[in-house]
């Protein structure tokens, strides 16, 4: 790919944006939230939960992820006490929607190539003032970056750039890469943008596989996802009062279920004393809900900003069917029992994950579902060593200001 014509950035006629913070250095995080999606807003949340504890108080955070003002609206209602100290911004987002590139790999170098070829001078500095001003950039974990997500990639060059010419420490926690089908076409100077990550852990086999493939020399390692920051009292709590049917479905996959999946669910709902819907994106399950409510007339909805500070109650006799990856880790977290959907690759990845680390949900087989009563126990996750392994994560990230646990 051709390189820009314009000046390097470090030549003498470059003049740096002026640094903007008068009360600390800033802690930049970069991630997917905003939209709002119940997984992203759960990592974002447990972010802002953990640093808030454990960094200094003076210490700001700020956030560029998808919109800002969802973002603020979910996470900082009246009087949180991170209010004063926590800023979302999504110029980052809305930057990279500008671009039509032919892949994934096309907007990384994009993204790294951004700084040299003058790109914040050109689209307004202060836009990102906080950037240079980081100690750290933090790209914190989710499932964005993939073939249908490929714009975000940008972000992963742009962070790049920022410890080639800044020296800036540019971390990478959680993520889940791809799948991708593009081919690459330039492995050297990904190996090189990827190489100035301090740090580049990812959550699943598959996104290891691709990136060590591609850049054998880079610091990427297989990890948790970043849903592991947060202690699992904050993401569910445990209650057998009644007997539970949790419901996830992702209203884009959802013609493609068979016909006789419907009655077969309207069924097996009533051998529950609830069932009681996750509500993951909140226009879309919206009809989802509606759409199910003539087959389960009692159903119950979790809103979004219910399941992230009034934290759902799941029972040791509670069954889940999830289309839904964080709705899946949720289940596993506490040992329940149930089903997953997983019908394209992106969510094959994503379920094969978990199921991977020993969860209760298996993959449901839509044509011909086996009865819900009565299912073999499960065992919750290892969840002493995942959250422990993440907090190790995030105390390196954030050293010496954080000591490891």
């Amino acid at each position: 790919m051709a390189q820009g014509t314009t000046p390097d950035i470090r030549s003498a006629s470059y003049t740096a944006p002026v640094k903007w913070s008068e009360r600390s250095h800033p802690r930049v995080l970069i991630g997917g939230a905003g939209a709002p999606n119940y997984g992203d807003e759960l990592i974002l949340k447990g972010w802002m939960d953990h640093l808030g504890e454990t960094l200094p108080p003076e210490t700001n955070l700020v956030f560029f992820e998808n919109i800002a003002r969802y973002c603020t609206a979910l996470h900082l209602p009246e009087g949180h006490p991170l209010a004063d100290r926590v800023k979302f911004k999504d110029r980052l987002a809305r930057l990279s929607k500008q671009y039509e590139l032919p892949t994934i790999w096309h907007y990384i170098e994009h993204g790294y190539d951004f700084m040299r070829n003058f790109g914040f001078v050109e689209c307004n500095h202060k836009s990102f003032a906080e950037m240079f001003d980081s100690e750290t950039i933090h790209f914190h974990g989710g499932g964005y970056l993939s073939n249908a997500g490929a714009k975000k990639a940008i972000h992963i060059g742009m962070a790049a750039s920022f410890a080639k010419y800044y020296g800036t420490r540019v971390v990478a926690t959680g993520i889940g890469f791809g799948p991708i089908t593009d081919h690459c076409p330039d492995r050297a100077k990904f190996q090189e943008i990827l190489g100035q990550f301090e740090s580049f852990e990812v959550r699943d086999a598959i996104s290891l596989e691709q990136l060590r493939e591609i850049a054998p020399d880079a610091n990427v390692h297989h990890g948790t996802d970043d849903c592991f920051i947060l202690p699992l009292e904050k993401v569910v709590r445990r209650d057998s009062s009644v007997r539970r049917l949790h419901l996830s479905f992702s209203h884009g996959q959802m013609d493609g279920y068979p016909a006789s999946f419907w009655p077969w669910l309207a069924a097996e709902a009533k051998g529950f004393d609830e069932v009681v819907y996750w509500e993951s994106y909140p226009y879309f399950d919206q009809q989802v809900v509606e759409s199910l409510r003539p087959m389960i007339p009692d159903i119950k909805v979790h809103p979004i900003d219910s399941l992230l500070f009034d934290p759902p109650a799941v029972g040791s006799e509670d069954v889940f069917i999830t289309h839904r990856f964080h709705v899946h880790y949720a289940a596993a977290r506490i040992g329940a029992r149930g089903f997953y959907l997983a019908r394209t690759p992106y969510y094959v990845q994503k379920h094969e994950s978990i199921a991977h680390l020993g969860s209760g949900l298996q993959p449901l087989a839509m044509e011909n579902p086996p009865s819900l009563q009565n299912l073999p126990a499960a065992s919750p996750l290892d969840e002493v060593t995942l959250r422990a392994k993440k907090l190790a994560v995030a105390a390196n990230c954030y050293r010496p200001v954080i000591s490891a646990p």
